[in-house]
């Protein structure tokens, strides 16, 4: 078994560039087209670029869950001033300029007094952002509920109950965001770097979460193409989710062979989550072009 989660890991990461293309597109399907030479491809393609989506967000999610519990230990928060009244006696700092607007007609006794109260609340930029991902996270596993019974949809039900039941506690109930996920992200990177979060250890492992949650294939580096294969294998998987791997595979070490033949690409790899009637790719070879397809066996 270590050897068969050795070699479908090396798979994915030297597939990632299309392997990566399944996580971008609700509507997927492997072959973009119906060739002469080819046949139409059978529903388990489908099925496989939604078990890979599926696994990437199940292992983020794996993943996030002592993320949230350090960041609940030091939930950062902000001070807001907030109207109150006081019955009695003056009890926090009196609101002088409602308390003249309306101190000939206050009878009620014991007399109330309009105070400003100082509150600590926990809208902050990086806890709106942990409430941002946490609504993807189980948007994106409510789709597992529909698969056939495996080791994926048993993952998905403990997992959909753990994000649900944060959503609607505290902090995150209070935690509504309200500016673009970007600008979000733009002001938790801020208050980490001039310390004002108070939970910066906590915060900024939930940052290094986001890259991996929002795996980008052109900028990522080696280390970060090793976390994500890890992260597919993160829990058991069965001969389909491997041999999938291993086709796409096949078809990128294809690519790769010509080009290391002299080859020259002249449009692709295209993303094979994207329906279309062009090839994955097109190449030339000393003036000869021609497409790669990739599409069911004769």
């Amino acid at each position: 078994m270590l050897i068969e989660n050795t070699s479908t890991k090396r798979f994915i990461r030297e597939s990632l560039p299309l392997l990566s293309s399944y996580f971008y597109s609700e509507q997927v399907q492997l072959e973009p087209s119906i060739v002469e030479a080819g046949q139409e491809l059978s529903e388990e393609y489908e099925r496989f670029a939604h078990v890979l989506r599926l696994r990437h967000a199940i292992a983020c999610a794996m993943e996030l869950q002592p993320i949230v519990a350090a960041i609940e230990k030091g939930v950062s928060s902000e001070n807001v001033v907030l109207r109150s009244e006081s019955k009695g006696k003056i009890v926090g700092r009196l609101d002088v300029s409602l308390f003249i607007n309306r101190r000939n007609n206050n009878f009620s006794w014991p007399r109330t007094f309009p105070i400003l109260v100082t509150k600590a609340i926990p809208n902050t930029p990086e806890n709106q952002l942990v409430s941002e991902k946490l609504r993807e996270i189980v948007k994106s596993l409510e789709v597992g509920t529909m698969v056939d019974k495996s080791t994926e949809r048993s993952y998905v039900v403990r997992l959909l109950q753990w994000g649900r039941s944060k959503l609607h506690s505290e902090p995150w109930t209070r935690a509504i965001p309200s500016r673009r996920g970007d600008r979000l992200r733009r002001e938790t990177e801020y208050r980490i770097r001039k310390r004002q979060t108070g939970n910066e250890a906590a915060y900024r492992k939930f940052l290094s979460w986001c890259d991996q949650w929002q795996y980008d294939p052109v900028h990522a580096d080696s280390i970060q193409n090793d976390i994500l294969a890890n992260l597919l294998l993160a829990f058991p998987s069965d001969d389909f989710f491997a041999d999938r791997v291993f086709e796409i595979w096949c078809l990128w070490q294809l690519i790769e062979s010509f080009r290391r033949c002299g080859a020259v690409t002249i449009s692709g790899p295209r993303s094979l989550s994207k329906q279309s009637s062009d090839p994955v790719c097109e190449m030339d070879y000393r003036g000869f072009s021609f497409d790669i397809w990739f599409q069911r066996s004769l």
